[in-house]
């Protein structure tokens, strides 16, 4: 695991990925100039009360600041909160979609989602932080790019296997895909799935069509959701379900992404090139809500 060191005072800890203060001083030096100094020096000291305390007063003064905003979901996150910081880092985010501002609040929804066990979404922020960062016009400060790598790395190593990854699909398809060189494939509507060499559009059951049970309460109505069961067996076994669709695609970054312009998780690629297995239940297949993905080492 990569370790991005010492900078300035603080480091970003491998193991939870928080910033951890080392030396005060040498902290306090550089970023003297900082208006919210004192806020991160408790925070990164291990005292969110203070911090929140702290914090308080500057947000009275400026409370429409997406970087108090931000700094604010840090401190809820550290005092217990990771949901409720998630929300406020979501729509920040949003708000600054394919601005200079989005890489970093990536990072920390990223690092949100961590705090919260939800690996596979946090690798899949960290991957949209690091992509951003190494693509930046103006060259990204190497520490914020090793940041970035490490956190992809620890959240990726931590994604369960087998998965299960249950949601709402509001286009009725999800697509997977290698998050560097993979690319939406043209969907074809008379398709179960999609299929190019750099991504498959999976067709699964429309959001738009309501479930009358939601959460085990049958009088409660919500948008439909699928299960998508991925894995990566350690030897080539046929399942006993009726197989879809096989495929390989090219996996160099060693990992595959599975999205819809809603959201996105990421989970480990076994190899430069993987062999996709995709099952059901049900030999007809007509939106289902329940989907096998097995991934294989091609040969």
């Amino acid at each position: 695991m990569s370790n991005t060191g010492s900078l300035n005072g603080w480091h970003t800890d491998p193991i939870t990925l928080l910033p951890v203060l080392d030396d005060e001083a040498s902290f306090r030096a550089a970023n003297d100039a900082d208006p919210t100094l004192e806020v991160l020096v408790a925070l990164w000291s291990g005292h969110p009360d203070r911090a929140a305390a702290l914090l308080k007063p500057l947000v009275d003064d400026d409370p429409t600041s997406w970087h108090l905003q931000a700094l604010a979901a840090d401190v809820i996150r550290d005092r217990g909160d990771a949901a409720s910081a998630i929300k406020i880092l979501e729509s920040l985010v949003e708000r600054h979609l394919y601005t200079a501002h989005e890489a970093g609040l990536d990072q920390r929804l990223g690092t949100a989602l961590f705090t919260a066990g939800d690996h596979p979404r946090a690798s899949a922020q960290f991957r949209r932080a690091l992509d951003l960062r190494l693509a930046a016009e103006v060259p990204t400060d190497a520490t914020l790019v090793a940041t970035s790598r490490q956190a992809l790395d620890r959240a990726l190593d931590l994604v369960p296997r087998p998965l299960t990854h249950t949601r709402s699909w509001g286009w009725g398809i999800a697509f997977l895909q290698d998050p560097v060189v993979g690319e939406t494939p043209d969907v074809d509507g008379e398709a179960a799935v999609t299929i190019s060499p750099l991504g498959l559009g999976i067709g699964v059951r429309h959001a738009s069509d309501y479930d009358w049970s939601i959460n085990g309460n049958a009088d409660e109505q919500g948008p439909a959701v699928v299960t998508f069961h991925l894995d990566r067996p350690p030897v080539f076994t046929r399942p006993q379900r009726a197989v879809v669709v096989e495929a390989e695609l090219e996996t160099p970054s060693g990992s595959l992404l599975l999205d819809d312009a809603e959201d996105a998780i990421l989970v480990p690629a076994p190899g430069v090139r993987t062999r996709v297995v995709i099952s059901h239940d049900d030999a007809e297949w007509s939106q289902p809500d329940e989907v096998w993905v097995d991934l294989y080492p091609a040969a």
